[in-house]
């Protein structure tokens, strides 16, 4: 029993000994002084549970949540899982955004690709659609 917390602070600590580098946070600077860009345009979307619509099924809410959590701890194929089953319990175009946005950061570039329409397809009027459909381009400029 006295093992578990003695584990969970000996991960702590490891994990503060080695911070991951967030992307785009402390990127290394030019030589023009400007930051380097991300190493991808998903990587520097965090989805944010209050700029996102929430699913109104109370599963479907708590799944969405758990997708954001593991998608800030850079756990992408756990928030492509949740936000999958939010999706399901809940079917809304914003969510599958917030699947492709996590398959394009895990780097399945096929499979965002597919999200990414499947979103536009689901909400023409998407305030979102000039940012996917650029990063639309890019996908198919990178997969030929």
């Amino acid at each position: 029993m006295r093992a578990a917390p003695l584990l969970l602070l000996l991960l702590l600590l490891a994990c503060s000994k080695h911070p991951r580098e967030r992307p785009g946070e402390s990127a290394a600077p030019r030589a023009s002084g400007e930051p380097a860009p991300p190493t991808s345009p998903a990587r520097s979307w965090p989805p944010d549970p209050a700029l996102a619509p929430a699913p109104s099924h109370p599963s479907a809410r708590a799944a969405y949540a758990a997708g954001v959590k593991a998608y800030q701890l850079e756990a992408y194929d756990d928030a492509v899982r949740h936000f999958t089953v939010a999706y399901q319990l809940d079917p809304r175009p914003a969510l599958l955004h917030s699947i492709a946005r996590a398959h394009d950061t895990r780097g399945d570039l096929p499979r965002a690709r597919d999200f990414y329409r499947r979103h536009l397809a689901e909400d023409p009027d998407s305030p979102r659609r000039a940012e996917v459909e650029a990063r639309l381009r890019e996908l198919d400029d990178l997969l030929r």
